[in-house]
Parts: C-alpha cells; structure tokens; sequence
C-alpha cells in the first residue's frame, strides 16, 4: 500500500485519519474542529491503481480562527465581555461566536467565558481548550484555578493587575501584560467591573477587533450614561496600552 499526502507539513497527522476514515468509506470526507491556528479539512480519496492503493488526504488551513478564553469572578462582566467581543467582529466583519461554560454568573466564584473569531464560518461548539490569548479579570485566580492550562506558547494573557507582568511570576513563554483594570472603573465607572477596561487594552494590543466596532457593541447593548461610562473606560485602556508601546 502506498500512501501519500498533499500537505506534507502535516503528514503525521492527516493520513492516519485519511486511512481511518478510508477504510470505512470507498469516498469519503471529514471535517475536524480547528485548533486556532488551522482547520482540517480531510478529504481521503482511496484511488486503485493495481495491487497499490493511494489516498491522498488534503489539509485546509484556516489560519484566520483566534480562540480566547475569559477567566474572572462572578459579577465582573465575563460573559458580556464574550458577548461584546463576538458582537464586534461581527461588525467588523467576520464570523465570532461568545458563550459561557456554565449557565449564569455566580457572584465571586470563578467563571469562564469563550470567544471564537474566524473569517469563515465556525462549526465547533466545545470550550476552548488551547486558547491563542488569555483575558484574566482577577489575577487572584491565577493561584487557585488552572488559568494558563491549554495556552499556546506564543499566546497573549492580558491581566487584572496592580503589578507588572514580572511580579505576578508566570511559568509561561507566552506574553504577559497587566492593566489596573479594576481601579480604573471604579475612577470612571464608579464599580469594580473591569470588563470594558480588559476588552480595551486586548483590542490595542492585539487588533483582532476594532475599538469603534467595540464602542458600538456596548452602545448598543448599554444605551445612555452606563454605555457612555463604559465607552470612556475602555478608551482610558486603549490610551494606556499606546502609549507603553510608544514608551517601548
């Protein structure tokens, strides 16, 4: 039996699903989530040539999928800010789905919420495992809970923090940022809802939204003076985060 593969990058993993799937299926096509960074899309054509059989597995690469996952505490706005980031890829564009791993928010106890971002429709439902960026809202959490599990080595974690990235001691080659997030909206929001502040300084530092299209999703999901109180937070965020990379 000869086996071949069009992407040979990633051989390894397409044809022992391409045998798989052929030896069930005289043609046949699956599709498999993505893991944030590509897609797979496995088409395992079983072609006869002989006493030979070649199948020829093809790998799609849809680079475009981001995954975030949201840690904080009941009360701090963790699912709306899933649901405000989702809102606003959507105005920019392109496809985002926000959900919670459990039902409603529990004041003070951990909860996490989940973002995909992708250019293409997103068929997966599961929680995100293997985030590409980490958005901490407490970093108390990060002691009790395994915040960090599943991070990508090249990933983002934006903190909650008081204290520089280097003080809050993190074993991971990813890169750390920290934002006084809570003392923020307690000066402009007058409560110690940090989600705004946090959503600001993830779209400055990694583009993956738009800050106008951030503006509009809170507008609209918090008309009047608390959307504008919001608004002004975040802008506060988006302030901070330029200028440190000017000051870098």
């Amino acid at each position: 039996m000869r086996v071949s593969a069009e992407h040979p990058a990633k051989q390894n993993t397409a044809i022992p699903l391409a045998l798989a799937v052929s030896l069930l299926y005289p043609f046949a096509s699956c599709w498999l989530p993505g893991n944030g960074h590509f897609r797979l899309v496995i088409r395992a054509v079983p072609r006869y040539t002989g006493d030979e059989v070649s199948i020829c597995a093809t790998i799609d690469e849809g680079a475009g999928m981001i995954e975030i996952r949201i840690h904080g505490r009941g009360g701090q706005g963790n699912v709306a800010a899933a649901e405000l980031l989702a809102i606003a890829a959507f105005k920019d564009g392109k496809f985002a789905q926000a959900f919670p791993s459990f039902g409603a928010e529990r004041v003070g106890a951990p909860v996490q919420a989940f973002v995909r971002i992708d250019d293409r429709k997103i068929r997966t439902r599961e929680e995100v495992r293997t985030p590409d960026y980490l958005i901490v809202q407490d970093h108390h959490l990060i002691g009790s809970v395994p915040v960090l599990e599943g991070l990508k080595p090249d990933g983002l974690i934006v903190v909650n923090a008081e204290i520089g990235p280097e003080d809050l001691n993190l074993k991971t080659t990813a890169r750390v940022e920290t934002i006084p997030a809570t003392e923020i909206a307690l000066e402009i929001i007058g409560r110690p809802i940090p989600n705004a502040i946090m959503i600001g300084a993830f779209c400055s530092l990694t583009g993956l939204v738009s800050v106008n299209a951030v503006q509009e999703a809170i507008m609209e999901k918090f008309p009047g003076r608390v959307g504008e109180s919001n608004i002004a937070a975040l802008e506060r965020a988006v302030e901070i985060m330029e200028k440190r990379k000017y000051d870098a």
